[in-house]
């Protein structure tokens, strides 16, 4: 027990030495010089590195200057070897390795800071990715972050003008970071998003086998393709289907990313909050298969009328990988969603301002005349000269301050969701700069009333 004790003061002096010496606190909460923070998070380690790239994925916590920095961070984790794997595998699931796959390879194919990837056999012959946890991976999350929140408390540094709140911050990181560790928490979302999305248009996504899978051990179909990083590049790095050019990929990729994005939130209210081209493959197909999709359909007393279409999909399939990161949307913030869509559409910032309020939670009092003025003067310049032509996450970042400051906090539901939208819109601009997600989103909002109100 004293032996703990000396590790983690050994430790919480570690932290202080690196927050001091770095001013970590003040540029942080001020949202300066992110290249420091991000040095300050490297030399602490694994837990803070993840919290730096969850982090890098928040805009409405932290400037677009942080989340940029924050995406350099980069997993610096030796690999577990093979004996330490295969005694993970069998401790977390009560089954020996042979009962489990036909065949494992020993070496992985990728590691970072939670856990190491494997390739592998079921006995029926699936292949299969194996993602497997670091040893001591829980303890050392919780213990760090209950020391940096303890070194945080010790040097008292209280900023005026902070830009940010950094306990609130920890908290939500701690939350986010808890929750992928717990891989049967990711193993029931990829069977979700599976089930949901596996074969909708021209998209695939991989199955999880949830019998083979524990809280530290993931199994999940393997699935081929190349990362659309290869059509963004100029020329592709990737093969294209036969006949078609560079250009009309591109276009046909971005218009499927952005309805199938807006189907998962309107109708599945279910969606992947980490889209970013890493985590979507391209996949050639031989061309000749359709897709049925419903034109019309009435109801005539106990008599449904249903036409269907068949149209020809493209030689193409996008594969969404990694699911460690999805949101949920409760009706009633999907319809707040679909509001603020509308709203903009009309560029009345008096109906934006009460679309935002429907999705914020009250933090104290509001002054909703003060916000409403507030609001329109930001969104001025925006409704003026075209959404088209903003930074989205600049644009997230000084809302969600706006918001902050009027007490008023944007619903976790919705932040999340608005950082996955920001994502996908980043990856669509590059493929197809003429496409407009507010145009393509503007039908699915009014279908969504149409629906579900009177």
């Amino acid at each position: 027990m004293a032996k703990q004790e000396v590790s983690a003061t050994k430790r919480l002096r570690q932290i202080v030495n690196v927050i001091s010496k770095n001013h970590f606190l003040a540029n942080f909460y001020h949202q300066t010089n992110p290249e420091v923070i991000v040095a300050a998070l490297e030399e602490l380690g694994p837990t803070f590195i993840k919290l730096g790239q969850l982090l890098s994925t928040r805009p409405d916590l932290v400037s677009p200057s942080y989340t940029s920095a924050l995406e350099t961070l980069q997993d610096q984790v030796q690999e577990d070897n093979f004996d330490t794997v295969k005694t993970t595998i069998e401790e977390s699931t009560g089954q020996t390795l042979a009962e489990l796959f036909a065949d494992f390879e020993k070496r992985p194919f990728a590691s970072a800071s939670i856990g190491q990837c494997h390739r592998a056999h079921l006995h029926d012959g699936t292949e299969v990715v194996v993602k497997v946890q670091h040893p001591a991976v829980r303890q050392l999350v919780e213990v760090d972050l209950a020391l940096f929140t303890r070194a945080v408390r010790l040097l008292k540094y209280v900023p005026e003008g902070s830009v940010v709140n950094l306990p609130q911050v920890v908290e939500q990181l701690g939350q986010s970071l808890r929750s992928e560790i717990d891989f049967t928490i990711e193993a029931q979302a990829t069977q979700r998003f599976y089930e949901l999305n596996n074969g909708r248009g021209i998209f695939l996504a991989p199955k999880a086998f949830v019998e083979q899978s524990s809280s530290r051990v993931l199994v999940t179909q393997y699935m081929p393709g190349d990362s659309i990083k290869g059509l963004l590049a100029d020329p592709p790095t990737l093969a294209l289907p036969t006949g078609l050019s560079l250009t009309d990929v591109r276009k046909g990729v971005a218009r499927s990313l952005v309805e199938n994005f807006i189907q998962e939130v309107f109708y599945d209210r279910f969606f992947h909050a980490d889209p970013h081209p890493g985590n979507l493959f391209f996949l050639p197909v031989p061309a000749g298969s359709t897709q049925t999709t419903t034109q019309f359909q009435k109801q005539f007393g106990d008599l449904t009328l249903t036409i269907n279409n068949q149209t020809p999909r493209p030689p193409y399939r996008l594969v969404y990988l990694d699911f460690g990161m999805m949101g949920t949307l409760p009706a009633s913030l999907a319809q707040g969603i679909a509001q603020v869509i509308l709203a903009i559409t009309t560029k009345d910032s008096y109906q934006i301002s009460q679309a935002i309020l429907r999705i914020c939670n009250q933090t104290g009092p509001v002054d909703e005349q003060s916000f409403n003025h507030q609001l329109a003067s930001f969104l001025r310049p925006y409704l003026n000269t075209g959404l088209k032509d903003y930074n989205f996450s600049q644009m997230i970042f000084e809302v969600t301050s706006l918001c902050r400051r009027n007490h008023l906090q944007v619903k976790p539901e919705v932040t999340m969701l608005l950082r996955a939208f920001g994502t996908l819109e980043g990856t669509v601009a590059k493929l197809d700069p003429s496409i407009s997600l507010m145009d393509i989103a503007r039908p699915f909002a009014n279908q969504y009333f149409k629906e579900h109100f009177n």
